[in-house]
């Protein structure tokens, strides 16, 4: 009887057996939540933001309606509020269209407090945004809590 293609074959006293050969499960997908919404509005389909470099780990998510993104120049945990030297900017796109960012290490706008616990392979952690309308900066802010586990596997420099 032939064996089945894909594997090497093994007998045994009569009895044919296929093997796979061993394969290296994908990563986890990456997700972003809320962690103040009620809902618990998670994306789990989050996607890592990489346009900057492997130096600035970021995301991208969409929550409820609304596009939210971070980038921030870490390269190892810790908590992190921004410096010249370890620059964050954060972005959000509500469901009507209204649009607000936050950054903090080269200039201070909104407030950010990140919480890194996991650079690579994983960049995880969570972060407290308090964002400003771009249009309308006199306006209430936007605040937002959030968990994100992003698939990040490039240290910075390699």
């Amino acid at each position: 009887m032939p064996a089945a293609s894909g594997g090497d074959t093994q007998s045994n006293g009569g009895a044919t057996a296929v093997t796979s050969p061993p394969t290296t499960a994908p990563p986890a997908p990456s997700s972003v939540s809320l962690l103040d919404d009620v809902g618990g509005a998670v994306d789990d389909a989050a996607l890592p933001d990489a346009s900057l470099g492997p130096c600035f780990a970021g995301f991208s998510a969409s929550l409820d309606g609304m596009r939210v993104g971070l980038t921030a120049f870490v390269q190892e945990p810790g908590d992190y509020t921004g410096d010249p030297i370890h620059i964050l900017f954060a972005h959000a796109t509500t469901a009507d269209g209204r649009s607000y960012t936050g950054s903090a290490g080269t200039r201070y706008d909104g407030d950010i407090h990140l919480h890194v616990s996991s650079v690579v392979p994983r960049f995880m952690g969570t972060v407290e945004l308090v964002l400003i309308d771009d249009a309308q900066p006199e306006m209430a802010p936007l605040a937002l809590s959030l968990a994100f586990d992003i698939s990040w596997p490039r240290r910075c420099g390699s």
